[in-house]
């Protein structure tokens, strides 16, 4: 869509005649069409305006999405970036991405490798761009043709639920000594209603192998501040990581080499187009408290560099996720006066607890509601209501004729099929593992995964 957006913006003989070559059919929202009304208390009436048509990229219909510049000066420094695939069929309720990259689809091994053939004179590593890089059908091939090309391969965040030896030692071998994994929480509880399918017994059972394999270094992505979110659940994501840094002590000390633990701790932020986009933010106050509670904690345990995010970050991060049309007065005040973007949202007469802190009725008309991202507001509902009661939803099962979320009108691409993970269904995923009673312990009251 951005060739096409900016072929008809460079092209018009005015910024009005562009903005009205987008059309609303082709995937464009241009706010001036659309004149919303709003209730006595702030809330939406009404959006008022076209209805825009989704739209979905697909390989062999798209620009393959690549670096296009090589640079040294760069975080990326020199490092050709290419996405593999779009798509998580994980339904992580969190998660922006995993929602609206849907459905799952992916270039082949050979469209990749053919790219990254034509650039190697210009750069010795490459980083593989997904959702879900493991997911990818040919994803073990990929890594054996870039390692032949002696690249060094680095990934996106890795699924542990889609780890194996074999992948994590591909890596090892072409140079890669660390891995960012995403844990998320601390606590099976927690993971439960964020709709991540995997334990900490599995976190680490794969650590330790993955430490066994070759790799030093671990990047762990935890939040705080998260729905129904209780203390214990904080002091769980210390309690983990020691446990994973006991894992890699014991590895390390046969070798002599002894790596390091990075946890990244963000504040929660509600997204649109999410089960979670009705939901209110944490008190600052209270998110600061769980920050500081993990920045003490990590400083007195060895091996470890921790780096805890502010509330403040995490708030004016919500105002902008969870802001309506009104909220652009805010940025522009902020930007010709250069102040704080907290103070700029007072100085635009705006209320940040109007956005931040009240829990949206069902029936809300929510601003971006006017973007179509294909996942029906019933299902975002549904799961919402699973989370509260802290039940697993299945994966997508990433096959053509489903109709649970509403996604998949479209036909697949033919050229991406589906992993052999999910055909034979040779290990059961944690919420079929729940229902048949092998995992039973884990599961709460109450039936685990209701059919959707």
């Amino acid at each position: 869509m951005v060739p096409r957006m900016m072929d008809a913006l460079l092209g018009a003989a005015s910024p009005r005649a562009g903005l009205e070559a987008l059309l609303p059919g082709d995937g464009f929202y241009v706010p001036s069409r659309y004149e919303p009304r709003h209730h006595e208390d702030g809330t939406l009436a009404s959006i008022g305006g076209p209805a825009v048509t989704r739209q979905r990229g697909w390989p062999g219909t798209m620009g393959f999405p690549q670096s296009v510049v090589l640079t040294p000066h760069t975080e990326m420094s020199m490092k050709f970036m290419v996405e593999i695939s779009r798509g998580c069929p994980c339904m992580c309720r969190f998660c922006w991405a995993g929602y609206n990259y849907l459905p799952v689809r992916g270039f082949t091994r050979s469209e990749l490798v053919a790219r990254a053939r034509e650039v190697r004179a210009l750069a010795g590593k490459v980083g593989l761009v997904s959702t879900a890089v493991c997911d990818h059908p040919e994803i073990e091939g990929i890594v054996d043709d870039l390692a032949a090309m002696d690249y060094e391969v680095s990934v996106a965040s890795l699924r542990l639920d889609d780890l194996t030896p074999g992948f994590v030692f591909k890596l090892a071998d072409t140079g890669v000594q660390g891995l960012t994994l995403a844990p998320e929480c601390g606590s099976d509880r927690m993971r439960r209603i964020l709709n991540k399918q995997f334990t900490n017994d599995e976190i680490l059972d794969k650590a330790t192998w993955i430490f066994e394999n070759g790799i030093r270094n671990l990047k762990l992505y935890y939040m705080v501040g998260l729905p129904f979110e209780e203390h214990a659940d904080v002091e769980a994501i210390v309690a983990l990581t020691d446990r994973i840094r006991e894992r890699m002590l014991a590895v390390a000390r046969g070798r002599g080499h002894i790596g390091r633990l990075h946890p990244s701790i963000n504040p929660f932020v509600p997204k649109p187009g999410t089960p979670y986009q009705w939901l209110p933010l944490d008190d600052p106050k209270e998110t600061d408290r769980k920050l500081q509670y993990l920045r003490r904690a990590f400083a007195r345990m060895p091996n470890v560099d921790a780096i805890c995010k502010s509330a403040r970050t995490g708030t004016a991060q919500s105002i902008l996720a969870l802001g309506d049309r009104r909220v652009a007065s805010a940025l522009e005040i902020a930007v010709r006066g250069r102040m704080d973007f907290k103070r700029a949202v007072r100085e635009a007469g705006l209320d940040p607890a109007f956005y931040l802190f009240r829990r949206r009725s069902r029936d809300e008309v929510l601003p971006w509601d006017v973007v179509d991202n294909g996942v029906a507001k019933a299902y975002f509902w549904k799961e919402l209501q699973q989370s509260e009661k802290e039940r697993l939803s299945p994966h997508c099962p990433e096959i053509q004729g489903c109709i649970r979320c509403g996604v998949c009108v479209e036909t697949p691409n033919p050229l991406y099929a589906l992993p052999e993970k999910w055909k034979g269904r040779a290990r059961l995923p944690l919420y079929e593992r729940l229902q048949s009673g092998k995992t039973a312990a884990l599961a709460p009251a109450g039936p685990v995964a209701e059919a959707l």
